[in-house]
């Protein structure tokens, strides 16, 4: 049984930040990445649709929208890792 995707709400403030991470030259392409999942997903479009216009897996979409959902524009950071064992 396939999982209904998590739906996604933006601010007006949210969604200038999302856009200005699109305008900007500086930002990683991986938090653009995010910002397009995001925004695309606001919109309606589900995750499996975003991941064919991003020519990305449909797993990788549902996570930052479940990150977006649960931590806001801070679960689009990435998280701390733990140092490896020594």
């Amino acid at each position: 049984m396939v999982r209904p995707a998590t739906a996604v709400r933006l601010s007006a403030e949210e969604e200038n930040v999302l856009k200005q991470h699109l305008r900007s030259g500086t930002s990683e392409q991986r938090l653009v990445e995010r910002a397009w999942i995001v925004l695309l997903a606001s919109q309606g479009h589900g995750s499996g649709e975003i991941a064919t216009i991003l020519k990305t897996r449909p797993a990788r979409v549902s996570k930052w929208r479940q990150r977006f959902a649960r931590f806001g524009l801070g679960g689009l950071e990435d998280a701390e890792r733990q140092a490896p064992p020594l």
